[in-house]
């Protein structure tokens, strides 16, 4: 599967395309509003609407830096799409997005679009707590460019930009946008699970779960919801034992 995604994220969800195509033709949920309430890079999601398996989705993320990602590239492309083109790949300026990342100015969400994108694009995996390829003094292997190929992302953000009418995008928390979005819609959803893993949770995201967190989720999905849903998780006997 093509990646549509400008995001990168470890263990993404479009890795298991094929499978979520499968249930949601075997299950005829594509006349469904396809839901991602821990959205991340949403590459899934990106393929199902480009494919034509679903017409419309729901994404949202607690992290502001991630909605302010989204919320941009759908309703301001040129924008990013002009600092990806300008903007030197450069140590000095990763510490200088690291700096923009770390304010998060709600009030210039191009900004914040835009460090994300680069931080996610110039650190180790992905991840944000990851530091810079290479290191700071770029004597490694490979150096702080080699995943942010900009005429690639340009072409990705530009392509997505197209579905901004299909989109809508919300900044909750995962159990208020259950009780306070879904529960509202669920007659008209297929919703896609993606929690923060157990394990390795706290090292990967931003906005990691602790065990009470995990426990509460399934508890808001089992009081508020009745449509279909879908769940995945790494294995472990705390999701074992809640499920």
């Amino acid at each position: 599967m093509k990646i549509l995604s400008p995001l990168r994220y470890p263990g993404g969800k479009g890795q298991m395309y094929d499978e979520i195509e499968y249930i949601i033709r075997a299950n005829r949920l594509s006349d469904k509003i396809y839901v991602e309430p821990f959205a991340g890079g949403f590459a899934l999601g990106l393929s199902l609407l480009k494919n034509g398996i679903v017409s419309k989705a729901i994404i949202n993320d607690v992290d502001f830096h991630i909605f302010a990602f989204w919320k941009v590239v759908f309703n301001a492309p040129e924008k990013l799409i002009s600092k990806i083109i300008k903007t030197e790949i450069s140590i000095e300026e990763w510490k200088r997005q690291k700096s923009i990342y770390k304010k998060c100015d709600k009030r210039s969400l191009v900004n914040i679009a835009f460090s994300t994108l680069f931080l996610n694009r110039t650190n180790f995996s992905g991840v944000i707590k990851g530091g810079p390829i290479g290191g700071i003094s770029q004597k490694g292997k490979y150096k702080l460019g080699c995943r942010f190929d900009k005429e690639r992302i340009v072409k990705q953000i530009s392509e997505i930009s197209k579905f901004k009418d299909c989109v809508e995008i919300c900044n909750l928390d995962a159990k208020r946008l259950i009780k306070e979005v879904l529960s509202e819609k669920q007659n008209n959803l297929f919703i896609n699970f993606d929690p923060p893993y157990v394990k390795k949770g706290k090292s990967l995201y931003t906005n990691f779960y602790k065990e009470e967190d995990h426990i509460e989720l399934e508890k808001y999905i089992s009081e508020y919801l009745s449509c279909d849903w879908i769940m995945t998780y790494d294995d472990d006997p705390l999701i074992r034992k809640i499920y």
